[in-house]
């Protein structure tokens, strides 16, 4: 639950930054998924895996495309 809590707090401050809305929004949904997991219902618990793998995928290629510029 911390890294859920974590990438929602991170996902917050990604709203204002330089990171797209579409990113920022994928992590809300990742930290509420995350959050909403815990109480183990296993469709959330998959659609958390999913959604953390996507929104990792995403901020890994916005970081990479900024080291560029």
């Amino acid at each position: 639950m911390t890294l859920s809590f974590g990438i929602l707090v991170i996902s917050f401050v990604m709203l204002k930054g330089v990171f797209n809305k579409i990113t920022a929004y994928l992590g809300l949904a990742t930290g509420i998924f995350g959050i909403v997991s815990v109480a183990g219902l296993s469709m959330t618990i998959i659609m958390n895996a999913l959604f953390a793998t996507a929104w990792i995928l995403v901020v890994g290629y916005r970081l990479y495309r900024l080291a560029q510029e």
